[in-house]
């Protein structure tokens, strides 16, 4: 469940980022707010997302061994 904090910054924000940060975090609830903005900043979907954050820390993993 989403905190205070992250609804209240959700509802100040424009109509088309409230849309966005609803469609984001009922397919991703444990989404930050940091990570929601930044997202939105790049009009990324959660399918880039979710594939751009694997190949980080597929190349993390790949650097620690």
């Amino acid at each position: 469940m989403m905190n205070k904090w992250m609804q209240r910054a959700i509802q100040q924000g424009t109509p088309e980022f409230k849309a966005y940060a609803e469609y984001v975090t009922e397919a991703m609830p444990e989404v930050t707010l940091p990570v929601l903005r930044d997202m939105f900043k790049h009009n990324a979907s959660i399918r880039e997302y979710k594939a751009h954050h694997n190949a980080l820390q597929a190349r993390l993993t790949e650097r620690n061994t």
